[in-house]
């Protein structure tokens, strides 16, 4: 099973709960091996994460220096969901023009195409919101293309990760 990463798992591991130096065992996580489970993220995911160049921080470091984690999103049976989404989101009557053209300017509507071209789940810390909600959210959007979503803490526990201190 595949399963992409948000750019939001990245973002709180660094800020919250597994802190590049703090909790290293983590990110060595990510991209080691796994049983029946491949992690990784998609291109959009990338240029998030790197986007900052002025002064890059420890994320940006390790997005750059695992570059290979990160797949590309630009085949054309992604890009044909993609332009399903996004027309999709488009129709949501609850959704401003704004907050639309913010959505199809991120890597969420492309992390979507991709986990629904590739069968795969998405690893977000968004939850469903009501539908009536001005926002935006991976995990509604992606119920309408039937695709999954779960988070860090139930990827951890599927692939019995142990994040154990060394000596």
């Amino acid at each position: 099973m595949i399963y992409l990463l948000d750019a939001n798992s990245f973002i709180q591991a660094k800020n919250l709960h597994y802190r590049m130096r703090v909790v290293p065992g983590f990110w060595d996580w990510l991209v080691k091996p796994h049983d029946g489970v491949i992690l990784e993220s998609i291109d959009h995911v990338y240029a998030e994460l790197t986007k900052h160049t002025g002064s890059p921080d420890e994320l940006h470091g390790w997005a750059q220096s695992h570059k290979h984690f990160f797949r590309a999103s630009n085949d054309l049976t992604t890009q044909q969901v993609y332009a399903r989404i996004a027309n999709h989101v488009a129709l949501q009557q609850a959704y401003s023009q704004a907050e639309i053209k913010r959505f199809l300017r991120g890597a969420d509507p492309w992390l979507i195409a991709t986990a629904k071209n590739l069968s795969a789940t998405i690893v977000t810390h968004e939850v469903v919101v009501p539908a009536n909600s001005s926002k935006i959210k991976i995990p509604n959007v992606a119920r309408e293309f039937e695709v999954q979503c779960t988070d860090i803490f139930d990827l951890l526990e599927l692939t019995s990760a142990q994040l154990v201190l060394g000596p």
